[in-house]
């Protein structure tokens, strides 16, 4: 059981109602316990479809709820995960899966037509996956997992910048404890940063 699996699971079994995800447009909630059991699902159906660890993942999904949990499946896949605003122009969503060398795209219906150079995963609009197209294309894998983010393209093109998937879990936990030193009384939290 990864990182993530064990932290999910932990906090199902402490606070299974606990409401964990929520999309204020829509009024969608998912809690912890519907949270890890749909990551766990999205992980197995990624890797069945061929995601493997170290492979770079094109992550366009319009829906925030969905990004998340499938942002968290191909992170304890051990992949790397590059988000993209799902509503930027095909034309850009393509140009940036060529510069990382991504090996998937997994986005919603509006990417099925795109030639990516890398397989796609299609997420239709109540979750469900798809397999497109298999991988095409070996990107050179980054160990470890993690993510790519870019900067902000201030001095001309945006570069790439790979983060590890240690050093995320270690932001968020120093996160989560800067939230607990501004608000220590609050009990609607698992405090899974201290675990």
């Amino acid at each position: 059981m990864s990182q993530i699996h064990e932290q999910l699971h932990e906090w199902s079994q402490k606070a299974p109602q606990f409401l964990w995800l929520g999309e204020g447009a829509t009024g969608d909630w998912v809690t912890v316990a519907d949270g890890a059991r749909l990551v766990q699902n999205y992980e197995a159906t990624l890797a069945e479809f061929g995601i493997e660890p170290g492979q770079r993942v094109l992550l366009g999904v319009t829906r925030p709820i969905r990004f998340a949990l499938l942002w968290l499946a191909l992170l304890d896949l051990g992949a790397v995960a590059v988000p993209i605003d799902s509503l930027a122009p095909m034309s850009e969503r393509v140009r940036i899966a060529g510069q990382i060398s991504a090996s998937w795209v997994v986005a919603d219906e509006s990417a099925a037509s795109a030639d990516f150079g890398a397989g796609i995963v299609m997420v239709d609009d109540k979750g469900y996956l798809s397999l497109l197209r298999s991988a095409i294309v070996k990107a050179e894998r980054y160990a470890g997992g993690g993510v790519v983010l870019f900067t902000s393209g201030s001095t001309g093109e945006p570069k790439p910048v790979g983060l590890p998937l240690a050093a995320l879990w270690q932001a968020a936990k120093r996160v989560a404890a800067v939230a607990t030193a501004l608000c220590p009384y609050s009990t609607s939290m698992p405090r899974w940063w201290e675990s």
